[in-house]
């Protein structure tokens, strides 16, 4: 990941996967570096920076702050990728279990259950 972001420094996309896979070591536990959080939303802030209007961009900043348990920024950049992407049914499940994660469960079900629906 280094590498590519070494090669494509103005890339949101390739910004927008690297939060996203900062945040699985933590998700996962595969990484024990108590680095992880602030390289994966350092990673996130940039593909936002790169590219305001990618649902891919705040989709990676929503997990950083919600695995950093920053509840009210995980909010609103969740209320984002749900304005940018209101018909994904991906994005629209991914958020509602940020939303049960952060102990808003019948907001959260609701998104899984409609994002569910949509995919199918």
């Amino acid at each position: 990941m280094d590498d590519a972001l070494k090669h494509y420094p103005a890339n949101a996309n390739v910004w927008a996967h690297a939060a996203t896979l900062y945040s699985a070591e933590v998700w996962f536990s595969h990484n024990s570096l108590p680095t992880s959080l602030d390289r994966a939303l350092k990673a996130a802030q940039r593909t936002v920076e790169l590219d305001s209007r990618s649902a891919l961009a705040y989709t990676a900043l929503a997990f950083a702050h919600g695995l950093r348990n920053d509840h009210r920024p995980c909010r609103v950049t969740v209320e984002r990728v749900l304005t940018l992407a209101p018909t994904s049914g991906f994005r629209l499940a991914t958020m509602g279990m940020l939303f049960f994660w952060m102990a808003d469960r019948a907001p959260g079900m609701a998104l899984v259950d409609e994002g569910m629906g949509l995919t199918h």
